[in-house]
């Protein structure tokens, strides 16, 4: 969520790939993801209820999120940029989409929902719904496992092993792969695995940094190996990266790691 404030006037903007439920506001589905060949058009539609207190008069501000700088008049138009809806009743939002004919892999528009839940509030509300326009044929799929860092904390009473990874989509259409990380003593052992399933929407061209926190290990001093593997359903041939790691007299030392993709 982030807060803006300009004079006496408070905006909330919201913008998220998941759901959106708002001041009373929800939004079915939470996101459409539409595939078309080149130059295909088609029309869609969300349902918006207000289930609030007050009636709201809605304005719909589509807003490109690819970050590849196109403009959205190009590829998406509204049958109404506005829509009013009374307590209690539930509206269709109809969108229309049109894949260009020179552009590749994905594009994301998100949908700004912006009202007041009263007329005399200052507070303005933006609820962000996701779009997704996938233009079939030309998607390329593609991740890389950026980096791998590690920190040992050791105390008196608690230690802690810290583990962060950078990823980045490579590709031109986004992507929630499942990320594996497994930690192996110096005999190969492995003594823990984490695992995120689909954590989070990586978009096209966008870095995701996780963190994987071990408490208690009570690592002995000696060598260890952080194994990273990134799997994407068929999509992405798995991942995978190592980095190496020793600790002696209380400290972690990270080693040279290498990249397996």
């Amino acid at each position: 969520m982030k807060l803006f404030r300009v004079l006496l006037i408070t905006t909330v903007v919201i913008a998220t790939a998941g759901g959106v439920v708002e001041a009373g506001v929800s939004v079915t589905p939470d996101r459409h993801i539409v595939r078309l060949l080149p130059g295909e058009s088609t029309t869609i539609e969300y349902q918006v209820r207000n289930s609030g207190a007050q009636d709201l008069d809605m304005e719909i501000d589509p807003k490109d999120w690819t970050g590849i700088m196109i403009d959205i008049d190009s590829w998406l138009s509204l049958k109404s940029s506005k829509l009013k809806i009374k307590t209690g009743e539930t509206k269709p939002m109809e969108v229309t989409v049109t894949a260009p004919a020179d552009v590749e892999g994905e594009m994301l528009a998100m949908l700004f929902l912006c009202y007041k839940e009263d007329k005399d509030s200052p507070l303005n509300i933006r609820n962000g719904i996701p779009l997704y326009l996938v233009i079939e044929g030309t998607e390329k799929y593609s991740a890389r496992i950026e980096t791998i860092k590690a920190e040992y904390t050791k105390g008196v009473k608690r230690s802690d092993l810290n583990i962060a990874v950078s990823i980045k989509n490579k590709g031109n259409i986004h992507i929630v792969p499942d990320i594996a990380v497994s930690v192996k003593d110096s005999k190969g052992e492995e003594i823990k695995k984490f695992l995120l399933k689909r954590p989070k929407t990586i978009l096209r061209g966008e870095h995701y940094a996780c963190q994987f926190l071990w408490r208690k290990p009570a690592l002995p001093e000696g060598d260890y190996t952080i194994i990273v593997e990134l799997n994407y359903e068929d999509k992405i041939k798995k991942l995978e990266k190592t980095a190496k790691f020793n600790i002696a007299d209380g400290k972690l030392n990270m080693l040279e790691g290498k990249v397996k993709d």
